[in-house]
């Protein structure tokens, strides 16, 4: 193998690498998004629930 072939697998084998790199970093990503977006999602549930819960003390209260 020459010199120049040498050197065309290490371009080849760099830009791959590079490209997993690029990938994990995506994914990583993605999680942290889908992550973010569940904790939002759970936070809008249980406002919703202490909403919920209050309204229906006040309006027990009201009954009384």
């Amino acid at each position: 193998m020459g010199t120049q072939d040498l050197q065309q697998q290490s371009k080849a084998f760099d830009k791959l690498t590079d490209r997993v790199e690029d990938r994990q970093l995506n994914s990583s990503r993605v999680q942290s998004a889908v992550a973010s977006i569940a904790a939002s999602r759970e936070a809008d549930l249980n406002a919703k629930r202490l909403s919920f819960s209050k309204r229906k003390y006040s309006e027990d209260d009201q009954v009384k």
